[in-house]
Order: C-alpha cells, then sequence, then structure tokens
C-alpha cells in the first residue's frame, strides 16, 4: 500500500542542485547548438542554431524517483519560439521509451498554437494541433495532461483544449521536450499524484 506525496521540479537555482534539474537529467552548460542556464527559480534552454533539433529530457519510475508518476503532469512554459520554415516550441515528454526512443508530446508553438507530437516508427509529426484564447500572449502558460483511461486530455491554463488516445507500446518516461530555434522556460513541472520510489 503506498501512499501518492507527488514530486515538483521548482527549478530553484538556489537549491541543493544549483547546477542540475529533474532529478538530475537536466544538467546546465552548452551541448551542441544547445545551450542551458538556471536563471533563478526557471531553466532556459536556448538554440539558436538548427531549427529541426529536438531536446528533451526524462524521468523513468526507479526506486529513487517514483514508482509510479500518477495521472497528472503538469509544467509551465515560456520563451520565445521562432518558428518559421519548421514550428519551435516546448512542453511535456510523455511515454518515452529508451529503447525505440518513441514518444508523444504535448507542447506550445509559435503563432501562439499548441500540438501534439508523436515519435514512433514512422518518424516525428503533428497528430493534433490547434489554437486556444486560453494561451497567453505573455508570460507563461500552464500546461497539463491527465491521463484516464487510454486517453490523453490536454489542458493549457485550466481549460481542456483537446483529448488523444494514448499510443500503444511507448514507455513509461515523463519529462519535457523542446523543438526547434528558441528561447525555451520551464518552470514549476509537477507529478501532483505520484507515488515517490
Amino acid at each position: 500500500f503506498a501512499f501518492a506525496n507527488g514530486y515538483r521540479e521548482t527549478f530553484d537555482s538556489r537549491d541543493s542542485t544549483p547546477d542540475t534539474a529533474l532529478q538530475g537529467t537536466m544538467p546546465v552548460g552548452e551541448d551542441g547548438e544547445w545551450s542551458a542556464h538556471m536563471e533563478g527559480d526557471f531553466y532556459l534552454l536556448e538554440n539558436r542554431g538548427s531549427p529541426t533539433a529536438v531536446r528533451y529530457f526524462y524521468v523513468l519510475p526507479t526506486n529513487s524517483t517514483w514508482s509510479d508518476p500518477g495521472d497528472i503532469v503538469r509544467v509551465s512554459i515560456g520563451g520565445m519560439f521562432v518558428g518559421g520554415e519548421y514550428h519551435s516550441g516546448a512542453g511535456l515528454l510523455l511515454g518515452f521509451d529508451p529503447a525505440t526512443r518513441h514518444y508523444d508530446a504535448f507542447v506550445l508553438q509559435d503563432n501562439l498554437e499548441y500540438a501534439i507530437y508523436r515519435r514512433d516508427s514512422d518518424g516525428l509529426r503533428a497528430v493534433l494541433s490547434g489554437t486556444s484564447d486560453a494561451i497567453r500572449a505573455a508570460g507563461r502558460n500552464q500546461i497539463e495532461v491527465r491521463f484516464i483511461g487510454n486517453t490523453m486530455h490536454m489542458f493549457i491554463n485550466q481549460t481542456e483544449v483537446g483529448s488523444l488516445s494514448r499510443a500503444l507500446g511507448h514507455g513509461a518516461g515523463i519529462g519535457v521536450i523542446a523543438l526547434g530555434a528558441g528561447l525555451f522556460e520551464f518552470d514549476d513541472f509537477e507529478l501532483p499524484n505520484a507515488i515517490l520510489g
């Protein structure tokens, strides 16, 4: 019998791990076209290079993280999404399988749009996208996914914007993702119903 006691990453550079976040998976520094910094109380990821680059960080259930991530995952997203020929955006990485590198991602992207991307044996593609009055043009937006049965329900600033069946055969990794060129801010990553390992 286990209790849901939740997990929250505030990305506070003043805590005991100023050079990393999200269970040690999000370091600061340079990595190819990407650079990452802890800016007080948020994580800033920057890509000024490749408009097709993808960067993600994930955590798998273990004894040192959580045994069950629960049915809700959320994060606050901000920054500057360049867009252009290729979309750019940031959000939640869901169902990541490290063996196949397949996953789903719920992101906010340029042009005040949201999208669900799916990476599987057919590659990375948007399977759902749209606009919503819930997206704020300035500041950060909170995005959230609630898993109900085999369906993912997507929320932006507490407003439901869509739902989609979960992909079969994906893994248990959960985290954050950035796509394309821009400045990507992450804050308040939370699994409120997670059962800690």
